[in-house]
């Protein structure tokens, strides 16, 4: 390619990304003359468990009796260009057992727009949640549920403390020509817990920037290669851990309704820590998998891998997991959702070792929609953890039953 081109070419994806830029910016201001869908809903729920936070202490595990109340809205922006979705998501729960009533907060919102050879990606959310729930990741794989934890935490508990979370990650691709394009994505994540919770777990800042390029071998296929800084830095100690790395992707669209995608990971941890005396370089390999297939009446859904995460636990961790997630209509108004995730989480270095743990999760679901847009629920769920620094295992039975209104618009899945 000749340097005019090159110049030319340059030119033109600076203008395409700050057109797209000032679009995603302002995502409402062009809902006037957009398509525009609005669905509220609503679920009430009566729960049971046998030892809601996981307590390691046998004869201190009680049962707990509670309700917890959903309230949310789903409006999505389509304009010729792309769309916008925003998720607010307001949460009630009250259980015996505990002497406080936590009200959770969510808030996500993605936006997708495109020229002619750019596109720009958005998502940004928040959530406000109670340790009893953020600490311990659910088994679903849900896009729709704002504040689904994805990656590793604390894995520990308390009553009465709450973790605030923003996130906000932007990604931007240019298409050089027919097979090749090209990206950045910048990630900026920011955690803090209450006064209280500081104690035991530490904030922090979490800052990463990739860039990449796709090559498309066929009309299904692509091969995905970048590189990668981060750094990772704790708020309410002397800990930072720098990072770079890099990744390789294959890409497979078998059919409208399947795909698969394996990634390839290297990654370089450099850590300091000047009260524990701590410099030190860690590398190594991850990858993940993930495949999805969508029948006429089914689905199944499948993740599972090997990757390095932000904590609250002063550090970064290596976490292996794997999460199989199925669902099935079993008639015209019975739904069925079963789920399963396990997990080993363990620190980088000795930073928040005491916070190693082994943990799994079993959730399964049954819908009744009783009207087009009501439905009645119930399901069980089983809850297993063991830390390095608590004296033995624990484990948790959750029974749930409830009823709930979900408006006109995008359905569950």
């Amino acid at each position: 390619m000749s340097s005019s081109c090159l110049r030319r070419s340059i030119r033109s994806a600076i203008l395409d990304a700050t057109a797209l830029a000032v679009m995603a910016a302002l995502p409402v201001a062009s809902a006037r003359a957009a398509d525009v869908t609005f669905q509220p809903s609503v679920e009430l729920r009566a729960e049971s468990s046998s030892n809601q936070g996981l307590n390691p202490v046998t004869t201190a595990a009680s049962d707990s009796y509670g309700g917890v109340a959903d309230f949310a809205a789903f409006m999505r922006i389509n304009t010729p260009r792309g769309e916008t979705w925003i998720r607010p998501k307001i949460k009630l729960q009250e259980y015996s057992e505990r002497n406080h009533e936590p009200v959770e907060a969510f808030l996500d919102l993605r936006s997708h727009y495109n020229s002619l050879r750019s596109e720009l990606d958005l998502w940004a959310g928040y959530d406000r949640r109670d340790t009893y729930t953020a600490e311990f990741p659910n088994a679903v794989i849900d896009d729709n549920n704002p504040g689904d934890p994805t990656t590793p935490e604390t894995g520990n508990s308390q009553i009465g403390l709450t973790r605030d979370r923003v996130e906000v990650r932007p990604t931007y691709t240019y298409k050089v020509n027919e097979r090749t394009s090209v990206g950045a994505e910048v990630l900026y994540q920011t955690v803090r817990y209450s006064e209280e919770a500081a104690q035991d777990r530490v904030n922090y800042d979490f800052a990463k920037a990739d860039g990449f390029v796709r090559w498309a071998i066929d009309s299904r296929s692509n091969i995905k290669a970048g590189g990668y800084v981060s750094r990772y830095d704790a708020k309410n100690e002397v800990n930072q851990t720098d990072a770079y790395g890099g990744t390789v992707a294959f890409e497979r669209q078998w059919s409208e309704t399947a795909g698969t995608t394996v990634e390839v990971i290297f990654e370089r941890n450099d850590v300091i820590n000047e009260p524990e005396m701590i410099d030190e370089s860690t590398s190594g390999w991850g990858a993940v998998a993930t495949s999805y297939w969508q029948g006429e009446v089914s689905e199944w859904q499948f993740s599972a891998g090997k990757t390095f995460t932000p904590t609250g636990r002063g550090g970064k961790s290596t976490a292996y997991q794997a999460r199989v997630q199925y669902d099935r209509d079993l008639s015209a108004r019975w739904q069925f959702r079963g789920a399963v995730r396990v997990l080993r989480d363990e620190s980088i270095n000795q930073i928040g070792e005491n916070g190693n743990r082994d943990y799994g999760r079993l959730e399964s679901s049954l819908r009744w929609k009783m009207a087009p847009t009501w439905f009645v629920e119930g399901g069980y769920s089983y809850t297993y953890q063991d830390r390095v620094s608590d004296p033995e295992a624990a484990d948790d039975n959750k029974f749930f039953i409830g009823v709930g209104y979900l408006g006109l618009g995008p359905q569950r899945r």
